[in-house]
């Protein structure tokens, strides 16, 4: 699978603007290099020592995430021992919010928000996100910067089918699993039963659906594993258990637009507006719990504009006058929960309708305001919301990247243990993004972590063996 590079000619792949959308924004660049243009926009001591000081702290945690997901590879009685030892200082910092350590290293609130704006990309409001998300975010990423799988997201799934289809293995479409198949005493995997009725058998089962999936919807009820769910609904459903929630969900306009990339003067990169500006303070924080409260109500809203057909480089699309945009911006919790409908349509003309309305007017009208030569080109816009999430990838709660990355996944043992790899079912083990990060690396990296746990010591160690025999002859040649 090959990687297109995003970045216009200065490296910049990803702009900040803070609160007018007309404005060109901060350009975040490849290797750091934005850091210097920072450091010019912000000359005072003050500003400079929050900055160096913010930059350090932030460097420190993202270096130590490598042994923080190390440590999910240790069986649970080494862990302790290993996080002691190594992961003191990280947790430090990880068990608090986003918000919390930055207005603590950072006293000017638009050095803050610069810093902070990529912040949506962790699926979670700064004043819920683990630091160590913020961190990754504004040092990590920019280290290696943004890519785009050639061929578009679709090919990721194409290459992991052909590995699956060579190994041996087979891949099953629209075959949805009802529920785990156990032993009588509810403590070993016996397989999974699909929907249709059909059972297939394994001693090994891997779910990358997701905690909420795993525990609350695919684990039969005698299964003995009441600390991984709790009933709350007077139905008896099951739900999460506390300490666990659900991240926020996508509210994202996909638009057609009748025009080449270059008529539209669209280089290859994101743009990230934040609801902050002179206006209050450029408090970003602030900002977005006001938009959480009125969000169809508030002049600036936090979004991403992004477009996919220019990312992937062997797209033809722009060739044929064509250009594909998203606007998306974060759902709050329950905001469309009433009218979930169990089959996926709704009335025509309803207040579901209604209200993708004035979410579609509102993220077109920010596209337009930010491209003024789209006027007349825009061809179709199609709203999701996070019903749609729900019903196409059949995520609870329509989360956007899983569960919250909340402080409590990163310090709260309890909590550790409920997401380990290995489940109480022996030979249940679940893997995803819920097991380690969100993000498409990182959660793929979670498949390769779990297998070593299956595999065991020995079993890694011949892996590994095998990894470095492939990459010797590569070298070689040979």
């Amino acid at each position: 699978l090959e990687f297109d590079k995003l970045g216009e000619k200065d490296d910049c792949f990803d702009k900040i603007v803070l609160g007018d959308v007309r404005e060109d924004g901060f350009r975040v660049k490849h290797e750091q290099a934005h850091l210097d243009k920072l450091r010019q926009m912000f000359p005072s001591e003050a500003d400079r020592e929050d900055l160096e000081r913010f930059l350090s702290v932030a460097t420190m945690v993202n270096n130590r995430i490598p042994l923080w997901m190390l440590s999910k590879v240790l069986p649970r009685w080494a862990r302790g021992l290993y996080k002691r030892l190594f992961l003191r200082t990280f947790e430090r910092y990880a068990a608090r919010t986003g918000e919390a350590v930055t207005t603590e290293l950072v006293r000017n609130p638009k050095l803050a928000a610069l810093l902070c704006g990529l912040w949506m990309d962790a699926g979670c409001p700064p004043d819920r996100a683990t630091f160590m998300m913020t961190a990754a975010l504004s040092v990590g990423f920019p280290k290696e910067g943004g890519a785009y799988p050639t061929g578009g997201s679709e090919m990721m799934a194409t290459r992991l089918i052909q590995a699956i289809n060579l190994a041996g293995g087979q891949v099953l479409m629209r075959a949805r699993v009802q529920e785990f198949l156990l032993d009588a005493a509810g403590r070993t995997v016996r397989g999974v039963r699909l929907a249709d009725g059909t059972e297939i058998r394994s001693p090994i089962v891997v779910s990358a659906c997701g905690y909420g999936n795993t525990y609350t919807r695919l684990m039969p009820e005698e299964a003995a594993v009441p600390a991984h769910f709790c009933k709350r609904n007077a139905a008896g459903e099951r739900d999460l258990p506390d300490g666990l929630a659900n991240s926020a969900s996508w509210i994202m306009a996909n638009i057609g637009i009748k025009a080449s990339p270059e008529e539209l003067g669209l280089g290859c990169s994101n743009t990230w507006v934040m609801p902050c500006s002179e206006q209050n303070g450029f408090d970003l924080f602030d900002g977005i719990r006001d938009y959480f409260a009125r969000p169809l109500e508030v002049d600036a809203i936090p979004m991403m504009i992004t477009f996919p057909s220019i990312k992937d480089r062997a797209c033809k699309a722009g060739e044929k006058g064509r250009t594909t945009c998203q606007v998306l911006t974060l759902s709050g919790q329950g905001w469309f929960d009433k009218w979930e409908s169990e089959n996926g349509k709704h009335p025509q003309g309803g207040e579901y309708d209604t209200l993708k309305s004035r979410w579609s007017d509102k993220l077109r009208d920010a596209l337009l305001t930010r491209y003024p030569s789209m006027k007349g080109k825009i061809d179709f816009v199609d709203l999701s919301t996070p019903l749609s999430v729900k019903w196409y990838l059949n995520k609870p709660g329509g989360g956007a990247v899983g569960l919250d990355l909340t402080p409590e996944r990163f310090y709260d043992q309890r909590i550790e243990e409920l997401l380990d790899m290995r489940t109480p079912v022996e030979g249940l083990w679940l893997t995803g993004e819920d097991a380690l990060l969100c993000g498409q690396p990182l959660a793929q990296l979670s498949g390769v972590l779990t297998s070593w746990r299956i595999m065991g010591l020995s079993g890694s160690m011949r892996f590994l063996l095998g990894i470095f025999r492939l990459a010797f002859s590569d070298l070689l040649g040979l």
